[in-house]
Formats: C-alpha cells, structure tokens, sequence
C-alpha cells in the first residue's frame, strides 16, 4: 500500500510538473507572438490547443525519417480545422483546372538523357520576390499564381512588380478565400493583366470585384503553361522558364515545419486528403541535402514561417501531389 501510494504522488508529481512546463511555454508563445484573447476561457482553449500542438509536434519528430525539424510556430494555438482553411480543397475549382488544361501552352517530357544540375535555386539569379502571407484567407491558388507572375517579369525585364493577390480573389473565376486553381487565375492574367499591390491592397476575405480601381502599369505574361508530373521534366522546365506552381495534399506535419526536408509517407497524404486540405505553392529551385533529394518551395505563410517561408519536400516520388499538371507563367522567348 505505501508503495502504491508513493507511485501516485510520483505520478501526480511529474504530471503537475509537465503542466507547469506547458504553461511556462505556452506563457512564452503568447508574448512573443502578442496574443491576446477576448476572455479566460478562450485562454484556456488555446491553452489546452497549445499542448495538443505540441504533442503532435513530438509525434512528427518522432515518426519522420530524421530528415525535417518540427517545432512551435504562430500556428501553435490553432486547432487542425483552423490550419485547414489557409488550405480548403475545391472540386469545384480543380475540376474548371484540369478543362482550362486546353488554354494554356503544354510542354511535354523532356529527353531522359538531359542533364539537370544536382542543385539549382532562381533565388540566386535574384528574380525570387519576397514572400508574402495569404493570413486566414484560402487564397494560397492567388499567392502561388503572382509569385510565378512577379518571378517571370523580374526575369524579363530587371524591374519588381508587387502584384494584387486580392485582384485574383476578387474577380478570377475561382472560390476566393474557399481555393482555387493556379490555371483559372494564369488565364485570367493573360487576358487582363493584373494590378500592383499598392492599387488593389490585399484584404484577405472575399468582396466584389473592385473593376473601378484595377490602375494602370499592370503586370503582364503572354501565355501559360501547363508542364508534366514527371518530376525530370518538371526540372528541366524549372531550369528554362522560371518557378512554378506546385499542387500538393497537405501533410499534417507542413503546418509545424521549421527546416530539413519534409518526406511524408503515403499515409501522411491520405491525412491530408482524407480532410480535403490542398496547397498551391512554389517551386523555386531542386538539389539534395544529406544525400536527400528535394524540391524548394516559396509558400505563402509569412517569413516567420518554416525556413524563412520556405520549405524543402522529398524530390523523386511525387510527394502529396494532387494529380493535377504544374503551371508556369510565361513571357516570351524563354
């Protein structure tokens, strides 16, 4: 009996001090990321989501091929529906996606016997713009669309545009905040430009269509195109025209990303199907890191985000790749 009792004041001990533990930390996330919360019961939600973050990141740490790092974020007080809507799958809009295939110019596979750098990054030719965060919006199809669009135009003519995403949001034919394809809003590019960011200010949240205030000096491309999953010709085509979008299922462990390279398992990107969580990103560059294939990804979660807001995902087994060909923004010649 006396041992039993010592067992459970030991028990309660190390609970209680596993508590005080998540406070200390939980007390830390919120000052540094200025939190404030409307009363003490939303509080302790937070709190209590807080711990569930945190065991899953051990979870992720503990469970991934030791490739990626996981840790606290400004997602670290929000629940896993809140962390869906930045990424909301629309059948809708993937559907309007693959029948907008015929608009744009497709390039098909390249040769096999081309050779691709073993690492490459167009952030080193300078026509990387900076990253942006699309907020509680599910605008990730605009973000990944301007980011191709700003990327092409710095490569064609030295100067930065700083495009609307809220244009996109607003008047492309897509879903808004409730996502969208890269292909519908390319389209929408061609035929009508696009306004900078300073004309038509990103508000993250859906209104009408401000055609009154579009402005003058928009960006432009001539055409798009849609570029084979073959990961080899996605390469190639990266090193010719510029960064490209990337479709992917959202594996939970994305949103707790800090560095390394993410490689989900199969199972991971059902996770992601199975709760219709799909992001439109990217992809900047390719090349290994500890023998470790991966793609570089630009996202649109903010430079507090992962590495600087980037990330690195596994090269070489189409990780979480939604089905759907890549797209590019084009001006040419190449």
């Amino acid at each position: 009996m006396v041992v039993f009792k010592v067992f459970i004041i030991l028990v309660l001990f190390y609970i209680c001090n596993a508590k005080l533990d998540y406070q200390s930390e939980f007390d830390q996330f919120v000052k540094s990321n200025n939190r404030i919360y409307k009363d003490e019961n939303e509080r302790n939600f937070r709190f209590q989501t807080f711990v569930e973050n945190l065991e899953e990141i051990a979870k992720f740490s503990q469970d991934s091929k030791g490739t990626a790092k996981f840790g606290l974020n400004k997602f670290s007080d929000w629940t896993k529906e809140e962390k869906t809507r930045l990424t909301p799958y629309s059948p809708k809009a993937q559907e309007l996606s693959k029948q907008s295939k015929a608009l744009g110019t497709c390039l098909s596979s390249t040769n096999t016997s081309v050779v691709l750098p073993k690492n490459f990054d167009w952030r080193d030719s300078k026509i990387v713009t900076p990253v942006k965060d699309q907020g509680q919006c599910g605008s990730c199809w605009a973000f990944a669309t301007i980011a191709v669009v700003e990327a092409q135009i710095v490569k064609k003519t030295g100067q930065y545009q700083n495009l609307s995403e809220q244009e996109l949001v607003d008047c492309a034919l897509n879903l808004g905040c409730n996502g969208g394809a890269p292909s519908l809003a390319l389209t929408y590019i061609e035929l009508n430009g696009i306004a900078n960011e300073t004309t038509y200010p990103y508000e993250a949240k859906d209104q009408k269509c401000q055609a009154n205030i579009k402005g003058d000096n928009r960006g432009h491309i001539d055409t798009w195109a849609c570029i084979d999953l073959d990961e080899d010709s996605a390469a190639y085509w990266l090193t010719k025209i510029g960064p490209i979008v990337y479709d992917i299922w959202v594996p939970d462990a994305l949103y707790s990303y800090k560095s390394g390279v993410l490689w989900p398992s199969e199972l991971d990107c059902l996770v992601g199907i199975t709760k219709f969580a799909a992001h439109a990103v990217t992809i900047v560059g390719f090349g290994e890191e500890n023998g470790v294939p991966y793609w570089l990804i630009k996202n649109s979660w903010g430079s507090d985000w992962g590495d600087n807001g980037y990330f690195k995902i596994h090269r070489g087994d189409k990780a979480c790749a939604i089905g759907l060909p890549h797209t590019a923004a084009v001006i040419w010649p190449l």
